[in-house]
């Protein structure tokens, strides 16, 4: 049912502007779309404080993949473009002075806007992460892969978007 509602057509700029501001009306927050481990709650907020969650939200054309070469050698989560596919996250409002720091562990990405749709509040403009370097051939840890699954359950995404996430190829972390 959440899919349906999600499969509407994109509203305007202008419904964007107005959606977004609603949810920033001081000017001081911006809203971030997060797809890997920064899903889950308790992740998000060992990184960063004061976050608010507002809830799930869908990015359309672009696919989840893990091609971002991470300083643990894995692989990351990254979004590349991918017309028939969508991908998953959630949403969080996040204060202004803290994206500095929010980048600080979000290291090689690069800080981009995108448009998501959102059942609550409909079409979104949103900051998240994208890797534009080369792709590494290293699958992810299967830790990394726990905290992504883990924050989808959280927040309740299409079960089929979760099985999808247990299916991803990982390795173990030799200790």
């Amino acid at each position: 049912m959440l899919d349906q509602t999600l499969a509407r057509q994109p509203y305007s700029k202008r419904q964007i502007h107005y959606f977004h501001k609603e949810l920033t009306t001081d000017n001081m927050s911006q809203l971030y779309f997060a797809y890997g481990s920064n899903m889950l709650s308790t992740r998000l907020a060992a990184r960063i404080a004061d976050t608010v969650s507002i809830g799930v939200a869908v990015l359309h054309h672009k696919c989840l993949v893990f091609n971002k070469p991470g300083i643990d050698r894995s692989a990351k989560a990254n979004i590349v473009d991918s017309p028939p596919d969508k991908v998953w996250g959630v949403l969080y409002q996040i204060p202004s002075a803290s994206w500095p720091e929010l980048d600080a562990f979000e290291g090689g990405y690069d800080r981009e806007t995108c448009e998501v749709f959102s059942p609550k509040y409909g079409s979104l403009a949103a900051t998240l992460y994208q890797w534009h370097g080369a792709d590494c051939k290293i699958p992810p840890y299967d830790w990394y892969m726990d905290l992504i699954v883990a924050g989808a359950q959280e927040n309740n995404l299409p079960a089929s978007y979760i099985d999808f996430l247990k299916s991803i190829s990982t390795i173990k972390l030799d200790n």
